[in-house]
């Protein structure tokens, strides 16, 4: 299962089913702007689903934080939550984008023709904490 290929389509239950560890947990149901969530909190995942009834955005959490526990299920770009971040350079290239975090960590994001993926990192840039796949509109912030 490539996660990737799932940003931009439209959301069914069956689509993500491959994401969850734990298939019978019923998400968190909540909107964002103008977004459907759907929060698997047991599963460490979020999913963000437009107006169009699209997948605008997964986030894949990597510690258990926000009331999530870890994903465990197949990450973007064969990733793994133990990699830093000069394993991720090495395994991506340069980041289109870098930043620090509110939690004082860094993030780098690249941007790829049909999705953005957005990677947060503890502060000493050891282990990645976060992964969001987004559509390239959300990732401008046209969403």
């Amino acid at each position: 299962m490539n996660p990737e290929s799932l940003v931009g389509k439209r959301f069914t239950t069956d689509a993500i089913a491959p994401l969850l560890a734990k298939p019978d947990e019923e998400p968190q149901l909540d909107d964002f702007a103008e977004m459907k969530m759907r929060e698997y909190r047991r599963n460490g995942l979020d999913v963000y689903i437009d107006s169009d009834g699209r997948l605008a955005a997964l986030f894949f959490y990597g510690t258990n934080t926000d009331g999530h526990d870890r994903y465990s299920g197949p990450l973007p770009h064969s990733l793994s939550f133990d990699k830093g971040l000069p394993e991720v350079a090495q395994q991506l290239g340069d980041p289109t984008r870098t930043g620090s975090s509110k939690s004082g960590g860094r993030w780098v994001r690249y941007d790829y023709p049909k999705h953005a993926t957005h990677l947060e990192f503890i502060k000493d840039e050891s282990r990645i904490t976060k992964i969001t796949l987004m559509s390239p509109s959300m990732a401008a912030g046209d969403v």
